[in-house]
């Protein structure tokens, strides 16, 4: 699982818009957060799901890195977003493991709509 600090979080960004193709779903959260404790087994076990996916999984504490917290205007606790082609999609469905897959096999992301480019956390890269 990546864990993003801001150096890396520019490497995999750049990486991102360089292939284009990359699918990543990223979680901030704060350790003090009991709604991020309740989602951290889940979000691991999904995480080691995620080569079989074709995915990179991530997380952000935001607690250490605020600047990227700013970065992808997260407003509440637990935030995920999903990734692909270069549209940011936030994720607001059932967080298990097996609905977090199938987001990704069936596609479901197709029907949610993206940031806005000027929101988007790589506006700013």
């Amino acid at each position: 699982m990546l864990v993003l600090v801001p150096q890396k979080f520019n490497t995999v960004f750049v990486r991102f818009l360089e292939e284009y193709l990359l699918c990543v779903f990223t979680y901030s959260y704060a350790p003090w957060c009991p709604a991020c404790q309740q989602i951290q087994p889940e979000w691991e076990n999904f995480a080691k799901e995620s080569k079989a996916l074709g995915i990179s999984v991530g997380k952000v504490n935001v607690t250490q890195e605020p600047g990227l917290s700013g970065r992808f205007l997260v407003t509440t606790l637990p935030t995920i977003f999903h990734a692909k082609d270069g549209l940011f999609r936030r994720y607001l469905a059932s967080r298990t493991v097996e609905d977090l897959q199938s987001y990704i096999i069936e596609k479901k992301w197709e029907s949610v709509e993206p940031v806005p480019a000027w929101k988007a956390p790589s506006s700013i890269v």
